[in-house]
C-alpha cells in the first residue's frame, strides 16, 4: 500500500517536473534571456557613486558603526551594508561581488514572476525587461531590486496571511530592512490588512484576540520591529540629505506626490522625475503641475474601479504614506519605479481577488450593462473601446522596454562612471602611491533672493569614493572614512579640518578642484598643476544621459617622470 502511494507521488513530481519543462518554454527562454542580458549590459556598466557608497560602507565600516550610526545618515536600515560586508571585507573583487549578489536578486524575482504572477502572459513575459525591473534596479546594482523580490513574495503569499501570518509578517519586517520606503510600503500593507481584521468580526471580539491569535501577535512583532527600523534610521540634526533648503510649500510637493508622480511611471517625463533632489529645488510650473496633477487623478480612478473591494486600500494607504514621506522628507528620481513595484503588488493580489486576469479592457464594463444595466454603449463601440484600452496597455509596457532598451544601448556606449577607468589609470601611471588630495563639496548655507551661500563640507568627497573600491588600501590623504559619512558638519569644523590639511606638502595629485588658495595661501595655484585625465559621469536616465565630468590633476614636475601628458597643453588652467 505504502509503496503504491509512493509511486503515485513519484508520477506526480515527475508531472510536475514535465509540466514546467514542456508547458513553459516561453517562460524559460525569457529567463535565459533575461540572464544573458544581465551579463552583457553588467559588462559593460560601471559602477556609480551609489553603488560604491555602499560597498565602501561594508568594507571600512565596524560593524557596530552599520548597525548603529551610518543609517542615521544613510537613511536606509543596515540589511543591504550587511548583505555586501562578507565579500567586501574578504577583499573580494568589487565590481563581480556586487554584480553577481544584484544578478542573484534580479533571477529570483523574474522566475518568480514568470512562473507564478496571474497576469496575462504577454505581460509577464515583457514586464522583467521593462525600465525599473531590468534596468534601474537589475544593472544598477542597490536594495530595490531586493525590494522586488519581496513585492513579488508578498504576493505570492499574500491569500496565506490569515493561516500562516509568520511568513507574510516575516516578510514585510525584511521589506522594512531595504529602506525608508520599505517601511512605508510594508506600513500601509499591514494596516490594510488589520482593518481587513476588523471587518471581520465585532470589535469586542477583535479586542479580545489582541494578544490570543498567532496573526495578532506576528502584526505586534512587525509593529515593534518596524519601531526599532525607524529608530535606526531616524535623521540625527546633523543628517546632510534634511538639511536642504525647500523651495516649494509642502502642499505643492504633495500634490506633486500624490498625483503628478504616476504619469511619470508609465509615460511620462518631468523635471521633477529626473532631478536628484526631487521636490527640494525645482520651481514648478503650475500649469504643468496640475496638468499631470489632473493625469495622475485620472490613473487613481483607473486602479479604483479595477480594484475589488478589499484590494484598493492595498495600494491607496501605502502609496499614500509614500507620497506623504517623499513631500515632506526626500524623494530623488529613482524612488518612482517603487511605485510600477506597489502596482504589480495591487495588480497580483486583485487577479487573485477577482480569480482573473485584470487588464484594462475591464473598464469597459463598467460602463455597458454588464455592470449598470444600462445599454451605454453599442457592441461595435463596446469591441472598439476594448481595442483602445488594450492598445494603452501594450504602449506603457513597450514605452518602458525602449527605455530599458535605450539605456543598457547607450550604458555599453558612454562611461556611466569614471571610478574603473581612473583606477586603471592611476595603477598604470604608479600614482597611488604619490601625495592625492581630494575636492571636497560645499554646502547650501542659507537661500534668498540674492542667491545661494555655500560653506564647506569636508565630508562630502564623492570621487574618491567611486575610485576607492578597486584599491586594497586608502590613497587619499584626506579622506578618512573611506566613504561619505552624510554628515552636515559646522562651519568651524570645516575651518578645523582645512587648517589640519594644510599642514600636507604640497600634493603631487589632485582629484578634482582642489582649493590649493585655502590649503596653501596662494604659495601654491593650480597653475603648477595639468588635467592628465577627465572623470567623466554620464548619469543614465530612460535613455538620456545627464553629464557631469571633473579632472584629475598632476603636480608638472611629475608629469614626465610618471608618464604623462597634459590633456590641454599650451593652455593655462587658472585658479
Amino acid at each position: 500500500m505504502s509503496n503504491g502511494l509512493e509511486m503515485q507521488d513519484v508520477n506526480n513530481k515527475k508531472n510536475i517536473i514535465q509540466k514546467l519543462l514542456t508547458g513553459y518554454k516561453l517562460e524559460w527562454l525569457v529567463l535565459g534571456l533575461y540572464v544573458i542580458l544581465y551579463i552583457v549590459v553588467t559588462r559593460f556598466h560601471e559602477p556609480w557613486f551609489d553603488e560604491a557608497q555602499a560597498w565602501q560602507i561594508a568594507r571600512c565600516a565596524s560593524v557596530k558603526d552599520i548597525l548603529f550610526t551610518i543609517p542615521h545618515y544613510e537613511g536606509h536600515p543596515a540589511l543591504w551594508n550587511f548583505l555586501l560586508v562578507i565579500p567586501a571585507k574578504l577583499g573580494l573583487p568589487y565590481e563581480i561581488s556586487l554584480k553577481t549578489i544584484g544578478g542573484l536578486i534580479g533571477v529570483a524575482s523574474t522566475t518568480l514572476f514568470l512562473f507564478k504572477a496571474p497576469f496575462k502572459r504577454w505581460f509577464k513575459l515583457l514586464f522583467p525587461f521593462t525600465f525599473f525591473a531590468f534596468y534601474q534596479y537589475g544593472i544598477i546594482v542597490r536594495p530595490y531590486g531586493l525590494m522586488f523580490l519581496l513585492i513579488v513574495l508578498l504576493a505570492i503569499t499574500f491569500n496565506m496571511r490569515n493561516e500562516k501570518p509568520w511568513i507574510f509578517v516575516g516578510l514585510l519586517i525584511v521589506l522594512c530592512l531595504c529602506s525608508a520606503y520599505g517601511i512605508l510600503i510594508s506600513g500601509g500593507i499591514a494596516i490594510a490588512w488589520v482593518i481587513d481584521i476588523l471587518k471581520e468580526k465585532k470589535f469586542s471580539e477583535t479586542l479580545k484576540s489582541l494578544f490570543t491569535t498567532k496573526r495578532m501577535w506576528s502584526l505586534w512583532v512587525l509593529l515593534g520591529a518596524a519601531l526599532i527600523i525607524c529608530y535606526q534610521i531616524l535623521p540625527r540634526e546633523d543628517t546632510l540629505a534634511t538639511n536642504f533648503i525647500k523651495r516649494n510649500s509642502f502642499g505643492e510637493r504633495l500634490i506633486c506626490a500624490l498625483f503628478a508622480f504616476l504619469p511619470d511611471v508609465f509615460f511620462t517625463e518631468n523635471k521633477w522625475s529626473i532631478n536628484d533632489e526631487l521636490l527640494i529645488d525645482i520651481e514648478f510650473n503650475v500649469g504643468n503641475l496640475l496638468l499631470f496633477a489632473l493625469f495622475g487623478l485620472l490613473i487613481w480612478l483607473v486602479i479604483w474601479l479595477l480594484s475589488t473591494k478589499r484590494t484598493f486600500k492595498y495600494f491607496a494607504i501605502p502609496y499614500v504614506l509614500f507620497a506623504v514621506f517623499s513631500a515632506s522628507v526626500y524623494f530623488s528620481s529613482h524612488h518612482i519605479g517603487l511605485i510600477s513595484f506597489l502596482l504589480v503588488f495591487w495588480g497580483w493580489i486583485t487577479c487573485t481577488e477577482n480569480g482573473r486576469v485584470l487588464n484594462l479592457q475591464m473598464l469597459i464594463d463598467k460602463f455597458t450593462n454588464k455592470a449598470t444595466g444600462k445599454k451605454l454603449l453599442s457592441e461595435a463601440n463596446v469591441k472598439l473601446a476594448k481595442v483602445f484600452v488594450g492598445f494603452i496597455e501594450v504602449i506603457a509596457v513597450l514605452l518602458s522596454i525602449y527605455w530599458s532598451i535605450s539605456s543598457s544601448v547607450l550604458d555599453a556606449k558612454i562611461e556611466f562612471s569614471f571610478g574603473r577607468e581612473a583606477a586603471a589609470f592611476i595603477k598604470e601611471h604608479s600614482m597611488e602611491d604619490l601625495l592625492i588630495i581630494s575636492e571636497w563639496g560645499y554646502n547650501q548655507k542659507d537661500y534668498n533672493d540674492f542667491g545661494n551661500e555655500y560653506v564647506n563640507d569636508v565630508y562630502y568627497m564623492h570621487i574618491p569614493v567611486n575610485i576607492y573600491p578597486y584599491f586594497d588600501k586608502e590613497i587619499v590623504a584626506n579622506m578618512e572614512e573611506g566613504y561619505v559619512t552624510h554628515i552636515y558638519t559646522t562651519e568651524e569644523v570645516c575651518n578645523e579640518k582645512v587648517e589640519e590639511w594644510s599642514k600636507l606638502p604640497y600634493p603631487d595629485v589632485l582629484l578634482g578642484y582642489v582649493d590649493l588658495n585655502a590649503l596653501y595661501d596662494g604659495e601654491i595655484s593650480r597653475t603648477d598643476y595639468s588635467p592628465v585625465f577627465k572623470l567623466e559621469t554620464n548619469i543614465i536616465w530612460r535613455g538620456t544621459d545627464y553629464k557631469g565630468y571633473n579632472y584629475i590633476y598632476v603636480r608638472n614636475d611629475l608629469l614626465e617622470q610618471h608618464g604623462l601628458t597634459s590633456l590641454y597643453d599650451g593652455i593655462t588652467v587658472a585658479d
